[in-house]
């Protein structure tokens, strides 16, 4: 199988590719637009950052500023998010090294892959020997292992 959006989708072993969100989790989106409008607002006042979409998530890198300046606009930021768009929405925040990203709830790369494995191997899952898992995570997703 070859997972690709931070895990979202995946392909099956048919070739077919297969969304892993449910309807609902997909639909509540409400909050996306009011986070694009901080993250382009932040990267206009930060040179040397930029934003990264995803079908489901917003990310917001600080990798090339002035490391105390990065510091203090991501703290900012997420002060704007969460007076703002994130004000009464579900969706998580997950802080990184120079990054900040938004995305929904249970959108992390080991519940999705959970949900993969279940969806491809079923009651037979038990029954695998081995389990091969590449990838570039960062350390936020270390649970995947």
């Amino acid at each position: 199988c070859l997972a690709a959006e931070n895990g979202c989708v995946y392909r099956k072993r048919t070739g077919e590719w297969v969304q892993l969100l449910s309807e609902s989790e997909a639909a509540d989106l409400d909050w996306v637009s009011g986070v694009q409008e901080i993250f382009d607002s932040f990267q206009e006042h930060t040179p040397g950052s930029y934003t990264e979409r995803t079908t489901v998530s917003l990310t917001w890198y600080w990798d090339d500023t002035l490391p105390d300046f990065g510091q203090q606009q991501s703290r900012d930021l997420l002060v704007h998010l969460w007076a703002g768009p994130l004000a009464n929405s579900n969706a998580e925040v997950v802080l990184g090294p120079r990054m900040v990203e938004v995305r929904p709830p249970n959108c992390g790369r080991a519940h999705l892959m959970e949900r993969m494995l279940s969806l491809e191997f079923g009651e037979h899952f038990d029954e695998l020997d081995f389990l091969l898992c590449i990838g570039n995570f960062p350390w936020r997703d270390e649970d995947i292992f």
